[in-house]
């Protein structure tokens, strides 16, 4: 290993990197683990975050109660995703 490896590789081993993922949808958080093992199959520190538990919890709650009510009908989700205006449909 050259010095200039070798100095990428301590200073690599002093850092952390941070992922911040999403527990809001299904499978949302996914990519941030596989990008952790990623990580981790190199030697780097990782941590996982998710973002909703730094939410004050009435904001909690109304996630927990919006996940439940596009569970329940697929229309109102649907709906809820395209409610921005940037629908996919011609």
């Amino acid at each position: 290993m050259n010095d200039r490896h070798k100095g990428v590789r301590e200073l690599m081993d002093k850092r952390k990197v941070t992922i911040l993922c999403s527990g809001f949808g299904l499978g949302f958080y996914i990519p941030g683990l596989l990008a952790a093992s990623g990580f981790k199959k190199r030697d780097i520190a990782t941590e996982v975050l998710v973002f909703e538990s730094y939410l004050e919890q009435d904001k909690r709650d109304h996630i927990a109660d919006s996940r439940k009510a596009y569970h329940n009908n697929f229309a109102l989700a649907n709906f809820g995703s395209n409610a921005d205006g940037y629908s996919e449909q011609p």
